[in-house]
């Protein structure tokens, strides 16, 4: 079951407590794009039942269940909204990376937002070509109380070992860093042969797993070999890889169909989900083996992704090619996925 919700969505949420699901609806980069809202659906009929209007536009969500807070990213401004999902409105604005003077966008772009509720914290990586960074902000202060520099070309992935007290950022240079959480200095910095473009990461606690998502984007290559020097491009991606989140060896990879993007591991059904963007389509692995299980042809680009576990339950953004046009309105579909035991 698929339903249009707005145009240019983005990263979703979903909220068994409020049985609600969130979806990014940044309105798009037309002259004429509506305002971007945070749209609550509910998530069996998919029918909206309440917008939230934001001040900017919107991409990345991080939803606190425990403490009914959404955090929601404005990736080119630099600022995060803190919005109350019981009483429905925004509690608070944080400005991560203020604009300098005279400058038209923030310093550093915002990507993916990823809660530490036992610390109280959120990560959320700034990005820039040179000097990238790590803006921490805490929960209860909801303003920026740490900074860590050195997460290189563009930092894309973000996955976070709450016990273990490990971050692990993955760039556009090809590394993956990991990062202790309590004294806030990367202790690891992985050089994969080959590995490319890891857009997407996601851990897997009771395996000790990282999941890469290495996309394969011709374009992005091209983006590779003019801005960063010396690259030559060595492998195709379009796979994802098993790591040993000890020391960054690869267990098992395995080719997918085309630009896998967003990583969901379901560590207690042994899943490990991936929209492949390029194809059109979502997909099931076995997370010990990686063998492909299922999959679906959703067709248009399957974007981001949120799972109910219990229920066998995912939501996929689908976004439009860019020939449909800038104000082409895109859905939010919902699969059922077949568990191992069925």
């Amino acid at each position: 079951m698929a339903r249009p919700v707005g145009v240019g969505l983005y990263e979703l949420a979903y909220s068994p407590t409020h049985q609600s699901l969130y979806v990014a609806v940044s309105g798009g980069f037309d002259e004429q794009a509506p305002p971007a809202r945070v749209a609550r659906l509910d998530p069996e009929t998919l029918q909206e039942q309440s917008g939230l209007l934001l001040p900017y536009k919107v991409f990345g969500l991080a939803l606190d269940e425990g403490q009914g807070r959404l955090y929601a990213g404005y990736s080119l401004e630099g600022r995060i909204s803190v919005i109350d999902v019981q009483r429905w409105g925004r509690l608070a604005d944080i400005e991560v990376s203020p604009k300098p003077p005279g400058a038209p966008r923030a310093e550093h772009d915002l990507r993916a937002l990823v809660l530490d509720t036992a610390a109280r914290r959120l990560y959320v990586p700034g990005l820039s070509a040179e000097g990238s960074v790590l803006f921490v902000i805490g929960l209860d202060s909801l303003r920026v109380e740490a900074r860590l520099d050195g997460l290189g070309f563009y930092p894309t992935g973000l996955a976070l070992d709450a016990e273990g007290g490990r971050l692990f950022v993955s760039n556009m240079g090809g590394e993956i860093l990991q990062i202790d959480t309590q004294a806030l200095r990367i202790t690891q910095r992985w050089r994969i042969g080959g590995l490319e473009q890891p857009v997407g990461l996601a851990y897997d606690a009771a395996r000790n797993r990282l999941y890469v998502a290495d996309q394969g984007m011709a374009s992005i290559r091209d983006w590779q070999a003019r801005v960063l020097p010396g690259f030559v491009s060595r492998h195709d991606g379009n796979r994802i890889l098993a790591l040993d989140a000890s020391d960054g060896r690869v267990l098992a990879e395995v080719p997918t169909q085309a630009n896998p993007l967003a990583l969901h591991v379901e560590s207690s059904q042994g899943r490990v989900y991936v929209t492949e963007r390029g194809a059109g389509s979502v997909a099931v692995f076995d997370a010990d083996t990686l063998e492909r299980l299922q999959d679906w042809h959703t067709g248009d680009l399957p974007n981001s992704l949120a799972v109910d576990g219990e229920h066998g339950r995912l939501w996929v953004s689908l976004k439009q090619p860019r020939e449909a046009g800038r104000l082409a309105m895109e859905q939010v579909a919902c699969l059922m996925v077949r568990h191992p035991d069925r």
